[in-house]
């Protein structure tokens, strides 16, 4: 079997963009929490980044395994029909949420960083996202091959 080493790259950033929080926080936070505890701190970053990868992986593999088109769709074979239904109710509100999160931050980064208007930051927000949904994965891996790189770069800095 050839590893299209491209392909893995692009899998490996989104799930690093996901995890990390989508080019919202750097990741910054979760090092400086650790590393108050000095080498038991460490010995926890190295453990929480192992089981992302493993836990990460074996979901990647069980959705891809039962051709799963959605997280929906997931959930249900996870969790059952009743108790998947709950959950994927529960996590829509959360994305909800944390899409409402995420606008008011890009409004508040347009407002403080480059004195423009908040609702200017919002506005093209979503316009950018209209154009990732309508790319659809292609939009994402493209976004998130460009931006979690960078993510990276500065987080070193």
């Amino acid at each position: 079997m050839r590893t299209n080493w491209s392909q893995a790259m692009q899998i490996a950033a989104v799930y690093v963009g996901t995890v990390v929080g989508a080019g919202f926080a750097t990741g910054k936070e979760i090092v400086e929490f650790f590393s108050r505890f000095g080498f038991i701190g460490m010995i926890g970053i190295l453990m929480g980044g192992y089981i992302f990868i493993i836990l990460g992986s074996k979901l990647m593999r069980m959705a891809a395994a039962i051709e799963a088109d959605s997280y929906q769709d997931f959930n249900l074979y996870l969790f059952g029909r009743h108790f998947g239904t709950l959950i994927n109710i529960l996590m829509l509100v959360m994305l909800l949420g944390v899409s409402a999160v995420m606008l008011s931050g890009a409004g508040a980064v347009f407002d403080e960083q480059l004195g423009l208007s908040r609702l200017t930051g919002i506005i093209v927000t979503i316009v950018f996202s209209i154009f990732v949904m309508i790319a659809g994965i292609k939009g994402l891996f493209a976004v998130n091959t460009f931006v979690v790189p960078i993510m990276i770069t500065f987080s070193f800095f």
